[in-house]
């Protein structure tokens, strides 16, 4: 038996909309990335969420380095 008419239309408009979705988080996904960077004092790569804690990053001791013999 052919489904409705409605039916049809339904289906259509739920992929329509499953398609509009992917295409939003696309742009959402990377937007959220480098606004989420720009708070993180210690950004990089990998994706991970901000702690919001000022001290819980500077607990971290950075490595110091070696004056080059280049410059």
């Amino acid at each position: 038996m052919s489904r409705s008419l409605s039916a049809r239309r339904d289906a259509r408009r739920l992929a329509a909309d499953a398609g509009l979705l992917v295409v939003a988080a696309a742009f959402v996904l990377p937007l959220a990335w480098v606004v989420l960077s720009a708070v993180d004092p210690h950004a990089g790569l990998r994706v991970k969420t901000p702690t919001g804690s000022p001290s819980a990053t500077s607990t971290r001791s950075s490595p110091t380095r070696s004056p080059s013999p280049h410059c």
